[in-house]
């Protein structure tokens, strides 16, 4: 296909332009087709590197993977063909700057290494990074597949050798609870525990795995001197994972009170046991119980359902808890049978049973929870579900999660992250980031020249006693250092007090929100603070070393003065 379509162009390239040029000298068309002469271009692409395609995969179970003798991950895919791992005998005792992994039996000096995946999520990087191996649990993994090549394509790009994709097994296939106690005769103890339990339509799953040992020799022993040791190991690692399901959609939403007051909002259906894994909805519920509880699903005491509504939402529709709500939905709608018949839909009661109030406008003003149960049935969906939210531990990575997750499973599931839910707000908070930025530089520069205006006039007013010191025996260094230290000090104080009176300011307003801005224009209620002791240490460093900058200049000033010309004026 490829060579066709090339060849395709190369055609339509090479006679266009002759059909433009006769037309262009305003010659009429010839009569016969064989005054016309026939121009055809050919051509072929260059052939696939060997490294493009994916030429082949294997795929380790879990099965294979338990009957590991070391139940140790790089061991169990030393099972595979051309699995090799650079410069070490074991993962455990190694020099972290070589831990690449090759699918091509190449030696310690190999370059070509392969992708290692960690359910969808690279561990290092293919080239120069470290895979930790020793904190790969071989009894949380589900399964493992190699493919060979696919090292410019969607199988792993930069992998050049291949990728290793590592899935995490889930409680379907964990025991309800395991756990291990290994030791050996060379002193390296080692243990691991497991629990995987269902939570609702979920499932939560964590582990833990320490071993300790002497290590191993890296050198051979006729290379050995007395100064040789063994690379000692004591390693351990813990995780933790947690899947919840969560079913949205549009519905239609009245007070029952008051029925005049409806809205079209987006409802989710959501699994109140396992739903706080993957959210912090309940930091966020105004009449909780101080354990956070989510009262959704059947309400025994009261024989009816709950909902939980945003709280603009609420305000809208003039219900609080206590209140009762209708939901309809149109979805499955027969549009011919409506308009023949007349629209009929079914509503559902539902006992409002708190509020939320997450500062994020959008959401406060349109979502409402309820159980997945009750969404299911609803909306007709048997035991479908239409969402799964997943939380990442590092946020800053959720975009490279999901452009892995479009590649592993493409159409038809559509995959989005938080910076694609509001890329307006996003835009509009890097440009005020920006602009703050290059006000406080401002200031900060104006400050630092008032900084230097000081120490000039006090160079100036302190000319007789610089002469009176130079006299008796201060050098010009020493000169020097006066008023630089005293640069330093204006500048040190300034930025102490500068950082405490911020670090007031954001505390007071992280708690009391005392900056409110309009939700309904910025999406959130009132001014974000995130507060962060590295922006506060480069903030002050910045400022001390313009700080210092600005009090050279008066500093070589001062110390440049003639002990004669500096006296010469003293009454």
């Amino acid at each position: 296909m490829r060579r066709t379509s090339i060849s395709l162009i190369a055609f339509l390239g090479a006679v266009s332009p002759l059909a433009a040029q006769d037309g262009g000298m305003g010659e009429s068309e010839p009569e016969s087709d064989d005054e016309v002469p026939v121009i055809v271009v050919t051509g072929q692409g260059l052939e696939d590197a060997p490294s493009v395609p994916a030429y082949a995969t294997r795929t380790v179970t879990r099965d294979k993977l338990l009957t590991v003798p070391s139940v140790r991950i790089e061991e169990a895919l030393g099972t595979v063909a051309g699995f090799q791992q650079f410069r070490r005998s074991d993962s455990r005792s190694s020099n972290p700057r070589a831990q690449g992994v090759t699918l091509r039996s190449l030696g310690g000096n190999a370059t070509s290494r392969a992708l290692v995946l960690l359910d969808g999520v690279p561990i290092a990087d293919p080239f120069f990074g470290y895979i930790p191996f020793g904190q790969l649990a071989t009894e949380r993994i589900g399964r493992v597949r190699v493919t060979r090549g696919g090292g410019a394509g969607p199988f792993g790009a930069g992998a050049l050798a291949g990728t290793i994709e590592l899935e995490s097994a889930g409680a379907q296939t964990l025991p309800p609870f395991g756990a291990s106690l290994l030791a050996n005769a060379r002193g390296g103890p080692e243990a691991s525990a497991l629990l995987a339990q269902p939570l609702g339509a979920g499932f939560v799953t964590a582990g833990v795995r320490w071993d300790r040992g002497p290590g191993f020799f890296t050198t051979p022993a006729e290379d050995r001197v007395p100064a040789s040791a063994r690379a000692a190991y004591d390693s351990w690692s813990l995780s933790l994972r947690g899947v919840a399901p969560v079913g949205d959609s549009k519905v239609i939403i009245a007070s029952l009170r008051d029925r005049s007051r409806v809205d079209g909002i987006p409802i989710w259906g959501i699994d109140p046991e396992t739903f706080p894994a993957v959210s912090d909805l309940p930091k966020h519920l105004q009449y909780a119980n101080p354990e956070g509880e989510i009262l959704l699903g059947e309400l025994e005491e009261l024989n009816k359902r709950g909902i939980i509504l945003g709280e603009h939402l609420a305000r809208r529709l003039q219900v609080g808890p206590g209140f009762d709500v209708l939901l309809v939905t149109v979805r499955n709608l027969d549009v011919d049978g409506a308009v023949m018949d007349g629209l009929a839909p079914r509503p559902w009661s539902f006992l409002v049973t708190d509020h939320f109030e997450s500062g994020m406008y959008q959401y406060d003003d349109n979502y409402a929870f309820i159980h997945i149960e009750d969404a299911q049935r609803i909306l007709e969906l048997g035991d479908a579900i239409t969402d799964i939210h997943i939380h990442v531990e590092d946020i800053q990575r959720a975009p490279e999660i999901r452009v892995l997750l479009v590649e592993e499973f493409g159409y038809p599931y559509s995959v989005r992250d938080w910076t694609q839910l509001f890329p307006e707000f996003f835009r509009w908070i890097e440009l005020e980031k920006w602009a703050i930025f290059l006000a406080l530089s401002l200031i900060v520069l104006v400050a630092a020249f008032n900084i230097m205006s000081i120490l000039v006039m006090s160079v100036l007013i302190k000319t007789p006693e610089i002469g009176i010191l130079r006299t008796i025996g201060c050098t010009v260094g020493e000169i020097y250092r006066i008023f630089v230290y005293q640069g330093l000090a204006i500048g040190g104080i300034g930025t102490l007090l500068g950082c405490l009176i911020g670090f007031g300011l954001c505390f007071a307003q992280q708690s009391f929100d005392l900056i409110a801005i309009p939700g309904d224009v910025y999406f959130i209620s009132s001014l974000p603070v995130d507060m962060e002791v590295l922006d506060f240490a480069l903030v002050a460093l910045i400022s001390v070393i313009i700080c210092l900058a600005t009090s050279i200049y008066p500093a070589r000033k001062a110390s440049r003065l003639m002990p004669v010309e500096a006296i010469r004026y003293i009454m």
